[in-house]
């Protein structure tokens, strides 16, 4: 059964991931692995998460975890698992951009990054 936790390594790193497995396994298969990090500024604070694995050199985004580098596993609450959730559906969305820019001609990939590069500046024509 597929459950997405917080989990705190041994080595004191705290990552949000599904999880998939159990004791019975020796482990887990932990997917779509996110590092937590909490930033303070002033008396602001604020999470940022990247990815845990080099997403760019696999061709999946999970790993095998044995028990024992795992020291506690945490439910996130609902507004931060609709965070995690956003995210990686944004860095989904942009990987898949990529991908097809790649694709594409380099004159068209050309005119179609600076085409967004208006839009984000409010320049909203495109030729």
């Amino acid at each position: 059964m597929q459950e997405i936790k917080i989990v705190r390594l041994n080595t004191g790193e705290d990552i949000i991931a599904s999880i998939y497995g159990g004791e019975n396994e020796g482990g887990y298969i932990i997917s779509e692995p996110m590092t937590i990090d909490f930033r303070t500024r002033g008396q602001n604070s604020a999470v940022v998460m990247g990815y845990w694995l080099p997403t760019q050199l696999t061709e999946v985004n999970e790993v095998f975890m044995r028990i024992e580098n795992i020291m506690c596993m945490m439910t996130p609450n609902k507004e931060f698992l609709e965070y995690y959730n956003n995210s990686l559906d944004k860095l989904k969305r942009i990987k898949d951009i990529e991908n097809s820019v790649e694709s594409m001609p380099e004159d068209e990939a050309t005119e179609t990054l600076l085409a967004v590069e208006d839009l984000e500046s409010g320049v909203h024509v495109i030729h």
